[in-house]
């Protein structure tokens, strides 16, 4: 009877595995990661976490630290600033909340955008990828500074 060389069976056992992506070697698996911390650019638009959730699950988004810079108004959390636009001419993504605080969306949809501030516990009623921004205009973006550092944690 024939023996098979000891790698030679590894390999054979190995290979479906990684080809089913079963053992995921050298990437990252966003539906499996428990937390993450990630920093959110004042002068960008939405910012994509990299982390997919389903939907029923459950999301904890919490502002750490990090300010920003709004023109001439200092933000030192994410609950923004005093002003509010609050019309529907607003340019803002969220006009009746706070600009520039902390702001979210899960997948591509605008009108699933949800205040975060400083912190919110979350159901996901859609699935989709976690996008992040200030609550500033697309065109007031260039003159914002700095950075909010968020935790994002599946529970």
């Amino acid at each position: 009877m024939t023996k098979i060389p000891k790698i030679l069976l590894l390999l054979i056992l190995l290979i479906p595995l990684l080809a089913c992506g079963l053992l995921p070697i050298g990437r990252e698996n966003p539906e499996q990661i428990p937390r993450k911390e990630i920093d959110i650019a004042a002068d960008q638009g939405w910012q994509d976490t990299g982390i997919a959730f389903l939907s029923g699950e459950q999301v904890l988004i919490e502002y750490i630290s990090g300010q920003v810079q709004d023109l001439d108004t200092k933000i030192i959390d994410g609950t923004g600033s005093d002003y509010i636009c609050g019309h529907a001419g607003c340019c803002e993504p969220m006009p009746n909340a706070r600009r520039s605080a902390l702001i979210g969306k899960i997948g591509s949809i605008d009108d699933g955008i949800f205040f975060v501030g400083n912190g919110i516990d979350l159901p996901v009623e859609t699935s989709g990828t976690l996008f992040l921004r200030i609550n500033d205009c697309n065109s007031g973006l260039e003159d914002n500074s700095g950075q909010f550092q968020v935790q994002i944690t599946r529970k």
